[in-house]
C-alpha cells in the first residue's frame, strides 16, 4: 500500500473509532461469509461504517461466477437496497476466485483500481464486479427494443375483429368466458361448446331478450 502512497488503518468490523468520511475496503468476507453468523456487535459496526463512509469497496472470495459460495452474494443484495435509500452513496462490491490462479499482485492492482473507482463513483456507473482469470466482469441488462415493440403491439391489440353476417350466427348459442378468474376486463363472448344443465360455481347463464345493433349496442339481459 505504501507504493500507492496510501495511509492505511487495519481495523476490525466492531471498531468504534470515528472514521467519518473515510474510504473503506472491507476484507471481512475474504475467508468466510459474514452474514450467516454475524453478531449484533458486528452488525452495528457495519451500519455505522456504511452510513459514515466517504466510499467503500466490499471484497468477497466466493467464486460467485461459478456459484461456489452464494452466501457471499448477500452483501450485493443489501447494497442494492441501500442505494435506493442513499442516492449519493458510493458502494461497490467485487468477488474474487476462491482458488485464485491469478497472481496476488494482479489481484491487488485490480482492488486498487476498484477502490479508486468507488471514490470517484457516479450513479450511472457499474457497482457490481466479479474477478475471474485475471479479468473483471460486470453484469448488465440491455434492452431488446425489437422484442419490446413486438410485445407492446401484441398487448395493445390482443383480439382479432371478425365481421360476419347476422344470418350466419342467428341460431348460434353464445357464452361469456373469462381468460383470468375474477378479472372482468378479460371477459369475452365466444361460441358455446356444450349445453350443460348444472353450471360451474363461478359461471352464470345469460338470456338475451333483445339487442339493438347500431353505433351504441345496448343489450337488455335477464339473468
Amino acid at each position: 500500500m505504501s507504493h500507492h502512497e496510501y495511509l492505511v488503518q487495519l481495523l476490525p468490523l466492531t471498531s468504534t473509532e470515528n472514521l467519518k468520511n473515510k474510504r473503506f475496503i472491507f476484507l471481512t468476507e475474504i475467508d468466510e461469509p459474514l452474514f450467516p453468523s454475524i453478531t449484533s456487535e458486528e452488525w452495528q459496526g457495519l451500519k455505522r461504517k456504511i452510513l459514515t463512509s466517504r466510499s467503500l469497496l466490499w471484497v468477497t472470495r466466493g467464486s460467485l461466477l461459478d456459484g461456489e459460495k452464494p452466501e457471499c452474494g448477500m452483501i450485493t443484495g443489501l447494497f442494492s437496497a441501500l442505494r435506493t435509500e442513499l442516492k449519493s452513496s458510493k458502494m461497490l462490491t467485487v468477488d474474487i476466485e476462491a482458488n485464485n490462479n491469478t497472481s496476488l499482485h494482479e489481484t491487488f492492482e485490480d482492488l486498487m483500481k476498484l477502490e479508486e473507482l468507488a471514490h470517484n463513483h457516479s450513479s450511472d456507473e457499474d457497482t457490481e464486479f466479479r474477478a475471474k482469470g485475471g479479468l473483471l466482469h460486470v453484469s448488465r441488462l440491455e434492452s431488446d427494443d425489437e422484442l419490446n415493440e413486438a410485445a407492446q403491439k401484441k398487448e395493445s391489440n390482443p383480439y382479432r375483429l371478425d365481421h360476419v353476417l347476422y344470418e350466419e350466427i342467428e341460431d348460434t348459442a353464445w357464452q361469456f368466458s373469462l381468460e383470468k378468474p375474477m378479472a372482468l376486463h378479460t371477459v369475452r363472448l365466444e361460441e358455446a361448446q356444450n349445453i350443460v344443465v348444472r353450471l360451474e360455481d363461478d359461471s352464470i347463464q345469460v338470456k338475451a331478450q333483445s339487442l339493438r345493433l347500431g353505433r351504441n349496442v345496448s343489450p337488455l339481459s335477464q339473468i
